[in-house]
């Protein structure tokens, strides 16, 4: 082999190991982005939330309980749905958790600091379309980094 067909051989070869090591990559990528282990510790780490109802049963823990005590619910006000939830954090939280409902129920909301890192909801219902339902809630863990 002469000089030249060396160096046309040896860029040949730099380039497929380059296309192949770039396929690689997206390969490996690809399996790990659709991998769902990886997206629901991805979600409990950039969107921990949470669902709860007004009994402070917890139904689905989307990476949120590991960031707060138990969720404390009490019935206060004039209508028997009136709430006042009480989330306590394991660490400080410069913002308070949101809160929305997930059923037919309508509230309004105050939020307001508590005792230490505790935030303090309190809930008045404006409506409910299925009024026998218990209110269900999703709590987002709103994290600054």
């Amino acid at each position: 082999m002469n000089d030249t067909s060396s160096k046309i051989l040896l860029i040949l070869l730099l380039i497929s190991y380059l296309v192949g090591f770039h396929y690689y990559v997206n390969y490996k990528v690809d399996k790990k982005i659709n991998d769902p282990e990886f997206l629901l510790e991805l979600s409990a780490k950039v969107r921990p939330a949470l669902i709860f109802d007004a009994n402070g049963t917890v139904h689905a823990d989307m990476g949120a309980r590991e960031l707060i005590e138990p969720i404390n619910v009490a019935k206060k006000g004039k209508h028997a749905d009136d709430l006042q939830i009480t989330i306590t954090p394991k660490k400080h939280l410069a913002y308070p958790p949101l809160i929305e409902t997930i059923n037919l129920f309508s509230f309004t909301q105050e939020v307001r600091r508590g005792k230490d890192n505790q935030w303090v909801y309190d809930l008045t219902q404006t409506g409910c379309t299925d009024c026998e339902k218990v209110p269900r809630f999703r709590l987002e863990i709103l994290k600054t980094h």
